[in-house]
């Protein structure tokens, strides 16, 4: 009977221990099988540690503009239209960069530097109040027709802005030949110097006195060009007090 007992027990232990082996070898083919398929995934120090920083922030910038064609003559700047700018809810310390178009130049102040690039820096934290933006055709533009886009943007701003320039022009010098000056006569008041091809339709002249200047003799400014086409003419006054 005891040896009948001890076989059993001794059976019970054997089948126990099969099938903790097998257990053991399927737990290890399955640990293998998973190892092969996944790869191994590892993070370095700084993805532990540091949040993920998206580009772009969650700031507003908001822009008024009604800007109409800007005009000028070559080598001279246009008169100036301005803009008004203003940011909320910006990320701390970023700034609203703006950026002109070619033969455009921008200013924070309408006698202040211009230039194609303007930064405008927070007036308190997060926020940009209400800014005024000078625009004008640069004098350093050549002839031709400009437009483009005013370029707005801020790095924690959630969209920057783009503004349309409006179609302005830069035209040519204006020139004129001057043609032969008759004599003029003691008692004249005045004296007629003719014009000869006109470019660029001038409507406008000044004069100047030279060196030695004549007694009492008014510089003209702005004065009007007469007649039409390729050849006309400039009335000169003289002062009372000439002499031949």
């Amino acid at each position: 009977m005891r040896s009948s007992t001890t076989i059993s027990a001794l059976r019970k232990y054997i089948f126990i221990f099969v099938q903790f082996f097998l257990f053991l070898s399927f737990a290890k083919a399955e640990t293998k099988n998973f190892t092969n398929i996944l790869p191994k995934a590892t993070l370095t120090k700084s993805e532990i540690f540091s949040p993920i920083v998206y580009a772009g922030g969650s700031g507003t910038i908001t822009i008024t503009a009604n800007l109409t064609g800007f005009s000028a003559c070559q080598g001279v700047a246009s008169s100036t239209q301005t803009i008004t700018i203003s940011a909320s809810n910006l990320n701390a310390t970023t700034t609203v960069n703006l950026t002109a178009p070619t033969g455009f130049e921008i200013s924070g102040t309408s006698t202040g530097t211009y230039s194609t690039t303007l930064v405008l820096s927070q007036t308190s934290s997060g926020t940009l109040t209400t800014s005024t933006v000078f625009i004008r055709l640069s004098a350093s533009a050549n002839a031709g027709t400009y437009t483009g886009t005013l370029l707005i943007a801020s790095a924690g701003a959630n969209l920057d802005l783009q503004l349309t320039m409006p179609s302005s022009t830069v035209t040519s010098i204006p020139t004129a030949t001057t043609g032969s000056i008759t004599n003029v006569l003691t008692n004249a008041t005045s004296f007629t110097i003719p014009l000869d091809l006109l470019s660029g339709s001038p409507d406008q002249y000044s004069v100047v006195a030279g060196s030695p200047a004549m007694t009492s003799f008014l510089a003209v400014t702005a004065g009007t060009i007469s007649g039409t086409g390729t050849s006309t003419s400039i009335n000169i006054p003289l002062p009372a007090s000439k002499t031949a």
